[in-house]
Formats: structure tokens, C-alpha cells, sequence
């Protein structure tokens, strides 16, 4: 939304915040006031990074039309884990109708792999490969013009900041990808059989209810701290108005000033649970 006020043209010239902009603002400016410091350490890591392949199928005749696989390397192990699920159906009906999802479905592939080895992943560094350039540019910029997408970046970021997970991701060719194999159900795992792999039952019980749709002091379970926070902030940045604030010259600083104060105040309390589009 914000990308989309940016390069718009309001030939009106009054720029007013639309429903979708106010909503945006206020998931950014919620995210900033609860989400995790992130850290840079500066020195050479201790432990050799942890390597992440992912990889989506779609193919409507299957019974599982949407499946995605990932693998994960640990340099303390001799052997990779591996795991893999079909998309479910809420996911993929929430998504925009389209002639093809395999972007969508590579993308959710991310997220759901941060789930599954959430504890084996936190405060390490992950070099996380992908062979679609649609999520591998999503991922990397953080931001997508499909909402979709964005939403599924959202979440893949999200996990990150939660379990100071640290990731680079760049792009691996698909003859390279050894999750290729796990993400089609048809195929057999050849390559994992050989190297021991260890499976690793999918985690989906975040994906569906803990999503960029949700509000970041929900999905990071700090609600409490953001209130707070907002409790404490809101009388300091938002004192009661000047009385000259209500005539002439300060009409329009008094306008930015409502508005202002009136998204901030949406961060109190009384939470919805999603953040609707």
C-alpha cells in the first residue's frame, strides 16, 4: 500500500490516507513498537550456517494439487532433514483466483520449513536456497504488488524476527534443488534415501491462524508489552491540543495532527484479530 501511494497520481491533490493505507501504517507502525531488536553480531559466527533448500509443485490433476517440500542441512549433523505437506485448502482458497499458483505455492513453502524447525533454526544463521524468482524476489525485497505475495513474505519475515532466525536467501537452479524431490508427491526420494535423510513431521499449526494478516502483537504474542508501550507513548507524543490550534493557520497542522493521533490510538486495546484487507 504504501509502494502504491508512492508512484500514485491524485490529481485532486489532497492525498487523503485511503482504508488500505491507514490499515498499512498501522501494521508497520505496531510492528515497530513490538517486534524483536535486531541484532548484527560483528564477529566471524562460531557455528557454520545452517543450509535451507525449499521447492513447490502445483499440478491440478494430483490429488494434492499444491505441495511443497524443503531440506535442511545442519553442519552438527551427518544426515539432512527433509520434510513435506500438501498446502491446505484454507491457504489456497484465501489466495486471489489465478490460472497458476506455483509462485504462491513455492513462497508458502518458506514460512512453513521456519515453522517446522523453528527450534533447530533460532539465533543461527541460515543460507536459505530457492528456485522461483517470483518468491525468491519477494522474499528478498520484502515486498511483492500481489498481495498475496506480500502476505506470504509477511510470514516468512515474521518467523524470522520471532526466533532471531538470520537469512540469506538466494537462488539455487532447479536441477540443484534437493527439495525438488520431496515436493512432488509421485516422486520418489532417491537422493534423501541416499544420504539418511531423517524426516521431520510438518509443522502447520501457525501458518493458518499466525499470518501478515494478523496484527504483529498478536502473531508475536505481545499484546500486553504493545499496550503498554502504546499507554506509555500516547500522552508523551499526543498531548491535548494547543486552544490555537483550532483556527487559521493551524487548520492543516491540526488536520495531520488528528490523523496522526487518531492512528495511533488505533493500537490501543481492543484488538481484531486480522488485520482485513
Amino acid at each position: 500500500m504504501l509502494k502504491e501511494r508512492q508512484f500514485a497520481q491524485d490529481v485532486t491533490g489532497e492525498w487523503r490516507l485511503t482504508q488500505k493505507l491507514r490499515q498499512a501504517l498501522r501494521w508497520v507502525l505496531e510492528l515497530l513498537l513490538v517486534c524483536p531488536p535486531r541484532t548484527m553480531p560483528m564477529g566471524r559466527p562460531k557455528e557454520r550456517p545452517c543450509l535451507l533448500y525449499t521447492d513447490g509443485s502445483s499440478e491440478l490433476k494430483r490429488l494434492n494439487p499444491h505441495y511443497v517440500g524443503a531440506v535442511l542441512f545442519m553442519p552438527e549433523l551427518s544426515y539432512p532433514l527433509f520434510t513435506h505437506c500438501a498446502v491446505p485448502a484454507e491457504i489456497v482458497d484465501a489466495w486471489l483466483p489465478s490460472k497458476q499458483y506455483i509462485h504462491l505455492v513455492e513462497l508458502f513453502a518458506g514460512p512453513m520449513a521456519l515453522d517446522t524447525w523453528s527450534t533447530l533454526l533460532a539465533n543461527r544463521y541460515v543460507i536459505h536456497f530457492v528456485d522461483n524468482s517470483a518468491a525468491l524476489g519477494a522474499i528478498v525485497k520484502g515486498y511483492s504488488p500481489s498481495r498475496d505475495l506480500l502476505h506470504l513474505a509477511g510470514d516468512y519475515w515474521l518467523r524470522c524476527a520471532k526466533h532471531r532466525i538470520y537469512c540469506f536467501v538466494d537462488r539455487v537452479e532447479s536441477k540443484s534443488n534437493i527439495s525438488d524431490e520431496p515436493s512432488r508427491p509421485d516422486v520418489p526420494n532417491k537422493d534423501l534415501v541416499e544420504l539418511d535423510a531423517v524426516y521431520t513431521p510438518p509443522c502447520l499449526d501457525y501458518i493458518a491462524g499466525h499470518t501478515a494478516r494478523t496484527r504483529p502483537s498478536v502473531w508475536l504474542n505481545e499484546v500486553g508489552r504493545h499496550n503498554q508501550i502504546v499507554a506509555e507513548l500516547s500522552s508523551f507524543l499526543f498531548p491535548p491540543l494547543p486552544p490555537n490550534a483550532q483556527q487559521g493557520e493551524f487548520s492543516t497542522t491540526r488536520e495531520a495532527y488528528s490523523t496522526a493521533r487518531g492512528i495511533f490510538s488505533t493500537l490501543t486495546p481492543k484488538l481484531s484479530p486480522l488485520v482485513k484487507n
